[in-house]
């Protein structure tokens, strides 16, 4: 992809530059995280490469947290048609405005 152009060169470059650091013994790779990263089911994808020794750090927001949070007692995110409003999603069994008590 790094020969393409726009956004697949970018990609190209960035996965280039990762294959890099994964395979220097002397890079200490610190992986950042924030927003709905378990939302997107990208948390094996984050094991796969503390696993392989790839990522020696993280440093997280809060998100990831709190959106594994809800999945912990078998609640699950949906996608959902942004063309139904909230009173039509909380009828068909969907709350966005969950509260913990």
């Amino acid at each position: 992809m790094g020969n393409t152009a726009f956004t697949g060169r970018q990609i190209g470059d960035a996965a280039e530059i990762v294959e890099m650091m994964a395979r220097d013994k002397i890079v200490f790779v610190v992986m950042t995280l924030s927003g709905a990263l378990t939302v997107a089911k990208m948390g094996l994808v984050f094991c796969d490469l503390i696993e392989s020794g790839v990522v020696n750090a993280i440093v997280s927001t809060g998100a990831p947290d709190a959106h594994d949070w809800l999945r912990r007692p078998g609640l699950s995110h949906f996608r959902y048609n942004p063309a139904m409003d909230d009173k039509e999603l909380f009828e068909a069994g969907y709350n966005r405005r969950l509260r913990f008590r």
